[in-house]
């Protein structure tokens, strides 16, 4: 049954299928941008994504690679719809043969979209795309055969994209195109070798730096060669290498990166002389008054290194890891100056390693993901002070981690890839806080892992790969899509896992039955059944809209906080046959004050949910009448609860008793005549009430012999009529 749920939800696309709450008004979703790319359960393995966009036109363009099992992995655009979800061209054109286009870069052009890729005649050269097939085209054939130049490192940067290419000539060397063939050059010949068989340690790093390109590049000079920081305006001559400020100058930048006007990086070089002594890999910096690189500071003292990595830029402070002897290896944060280096937050006490990774700037909070003895690696965040560096959640309980992954800032809201150990790796999101830190959906049910891959932020919303464990690897993005207000009907069931925390009408996806939040130290999980009833008739009981909540697992024993929908006019219903009254309107706090939720364990034995159909235990619950609250267009009703069974809305503070209320007119024995259709049955427990109340200018015609047990009582309500001519017993 559960799979069949899923198969009908996934298999529409576009539908709000359920996901976390954003706010009263809107909620987060996911669905899948196209039905399937790649027919049946084949991966269309969507990847290597990169978004275009045109501020004069207002356009924007997604691209990617995928294969749709007929043309081999080739070029495909989406604008976030189904239909606009296409291949823009078959490059290779070769039946199922692939171009494998990568290295997508945005570049000069209306949403153009640079790229390396083979058509299976040139090798793999440099190509350019305007999202459709004829503007598909490749841009200059730079080794003229059917050799490789295989350009990589594409790089947009003042009107032009750089890369690195291989002309079988030169060697690797950094190039620059403007789209057309004549204007794809090369820029500099910057490792110039005497022995034509001389491997040419080549470019790479290639970064944009206020429209200047800086990058890391061995030039051969005599017999030295000095891998340096370069940088280039895109001309020979303004093209050239940046020396330290030390006495050796073989320091081999890596993690070349831009945080505010300045450029951080690291040497790789572990024997870089400086001020007097030899320094192992360290934070080093260029400020654009300088001329030359600089040590920021010696983090790990005397030869040792510090490692540093995973540089971030957050409010024009560098964030980073870094090892040292006394703290291992830690957030650490630089303005800059070798004062202002200083470590953030020893997380892992003593010398021992948080070893901070996935480090991401949201809205100026820095989030990244750490690991300590108590709680594994999970999700942190830091505003750069010991005290504000601080783990958002827990979110798998004990040392064993979630191990988040994947950290990507979409609009400000951080989504990344977690495991809580229910429901295998699946999306997340997380606005800073613990509550706020939740699964947006469990996309292959229960233990087992839809691994969401390549997440990318696009249009306000994130796209991503994942597994559904039915159609494949496939495309899905997150749907920001309005509250749902309607309620499911009468009948209404839905067995899903607990971890999706709403339950909606499997058969249309949008109306609530109930939802549930796992609490506490036994908290909810796993697959859960909910269901609802609402009777067609209103009796002086409880309200007519009721629930059952079965959890597959320690029914008796989870804890969960539930949140129970009603419609005003169920309140008013009720209302009308009761004098302990609910809420009339939002505003009511005499109505909330009344409000009590009565729970019945185990299952309703006749599937009715009426508390009749239930032998466990009855308990009542008073929800705060804070978590009594009128949203959507609908009442909200929560309350924290341990051990699971029927659940109704009721005025009276104590447990209900066994009750049947005669509305017809006419033979006892006729259910037709009976609240429900439920008739008394022939042993009633003590305390049971039977109502008799016919239908004006009707009578209950005792039809058939009744006998009541002793504590059983009979009300006939004012002016209504009562015909015994049969037996009735009354113990």
């Amino acid at each position: 049954m559960k799979n069949k749920i899923f198969l009908k939800i996934f298999a529409v696309v576009g539908i709000c299928i359920g996901g976390a709450f954003k706010g009263i008004a809107q909620y987060q979703s996911v669905i899948k941008v196209k039905a399937n790319i790649n027919p049946g359960a084949a991966s269309a393995n969507p990847a290597n994504f990169k978004a275009t966009s045109n501020i004069i036109l207002g356009t924007k363009i997604l691209y990617f690679t995928a294969d749709n099992g007929t043309n081999g992995t080739e070029l495909w655009k989406t604008n976030g719809t189904s239909a606009g979800t296409v291949m823009v061209a078959d490059i290779s054109n070769v039946g199922a043969a692939s171009s494998n286009p990568l290295s997508l870069e945005q570049g000069p052009g209306i949403n153009t979209v640079y790229f390396s890729a083979s058509d299976g005649t040139n090798g793999r050269e440099l190509w350019k795309s305007d999202g459709t097939a004829a503007g598909t085209v490749m841009v200059k054939n730079i080794t003229a055969d059917d050799q490789s130049s295989a350009p990589k490192e594409l790089t947009y940067c003042n009107g032009v994209v750089f890369f690195t290419a291989d002309d079988k000539v030169v060697g690797r060397e950094l190039w620059k195109t403007n789209g057309t063939s004549g204007g794809t050059v090369l820029v500099e010949d910057i490792f110039v070798s005497v022995n034509p068989n001389q491997s040419n340690p080549y470019p790479y790093g290639l970064t944009n730096v206020n429209d200047t390109l800086y990058f890391s590049a061995q030039a051969h000079v005599g017999f030295n060669d000095d891998r340096w920081l370069y940088k280039s305006d895109g001309t020979a001559a303004g093209t050239y290498g940046i020396t330290t400020n030390c006495s050796s100058q073989q320091y081999l930048p890596l993690n070349i990166t831009k945080v505010g006007n300045d450029i951080f990086m690291r040497n790789q070089a572990t024997d870089l002389f400086c001020s007097g002594e030899i320094i192992g890999s360290e934070l080093l910096i260029k400020k654009p008054a300088d001329s030359k690189v600089s040590v920021v500071k010696d983090i790990f003292t005397g030869t040792g290194s510090s490692n540093i990595d995973s540089l971030t830029d957050v409010n024009a402070t560098c964030f980073f890891s870094a090892t040292n002897a006394t703290s291992g290896r830690e957030l650490w944060k630089s303005d800059g100056t070798e004062a202002g280096t200083v470590i953030v937050k020893n997380i892992e006490t003593g010398n021992a390693s948080s070893s901070p990774q996935w480090l991401t700037n949201v809205s100026g909070t820095l989030f990244f993901t750490a690991q300590n003895t108590a709680s594994g690696r999970e999700l942190w965040k830091s505003d750069g002070t010991t005290g504000g560096t601080v783990l958002v959640k827990d979110i798998l309980t004990g040392a064993a981690g979630s191990d988040p992954t994947d950290l990507t800032n979409v609009d400000g809201i951080l989504y990344f890839v977690a495991n809580d150990g229910i429901n295998g790796k699946e999306l997340w999101k997380s606005d800073g806080t613990a509550a706020g830190t939740m699964l947006v959906w469990d996309i292959m049910p229960d233990t087992s892992s839809s691994n969401p891959q390549n997440l990318t932020s696009f249009d306000g919303e994130l796209y991503f790969s994942a597994d559904d464990g039915i159609n494949g690897r496939e495309l899905w993005k997150t749907k920001t899509c309005a509250a749902i207000t309607t309620l499911a009907g009468n009948g209404i069931t839905n067995t899903q896992s607990v971890a999706n925390q709403y339950f909606y009408d499997p058969e249309r996806y949008v109306n609530l039955i109930a939802r549930l939040v796992p609490q506490n130290a036994n908290p909810i999980n796993g697959q859960t059944t909910a269901k609802v009833w609402v009777d067609a008739v209103q009796t002086p009981d409880f309200v007519k809209r009721h629930y059952q909540i079965i959890p597959l697992a320690d029914t008796n024993t989870a804890t969960a906080k539930t949140t129970l929908y009603f419609t005003q006019q169920n309140f008013d219903d009720f209302n009308a046959v009761n004098q302990l009254k609910l809420p009339t309107n939002s505003v009511d706090a005499a109505g909330k004050a009344n409000v009590r939720i009565g729970k019945y364990a185990g299952t309703s034995n006749d599937n009715s949910g009426n508390l009749n159909s239930y032998t466990g235990l009855a308990s009542v619950i008073n929800p705060v009448d804070g978590d009594i609250v009128w949203a959507n267009s609908r009442w909200e009703v929560s309350f924290t609860n341990t051990g699971f069974g029927g659940f109704i809305l009721q005025t009276k503070p104590t447990a209900l008793v066994y009750s049947y209320t005669f509305t017809g007119n006419g033979n006892w024995s006729n259910a037709a005549n009976w609240a429900n259709n439920m008739v008394p049955p022939a042993s009633l427990p003590a305390a049971a009430i039977i109502y008799i109340n016919p239908v004006a200018g009707g009578q209950c015609y005792l039809d058939v012999p009744y006998s009541a047990s002793s504590g059983v009582s009979i009300i006939i309500q004012p002016g209504k009529n009562f015909i015994i001519p049969a037996s009735l017993q009354i113990q």
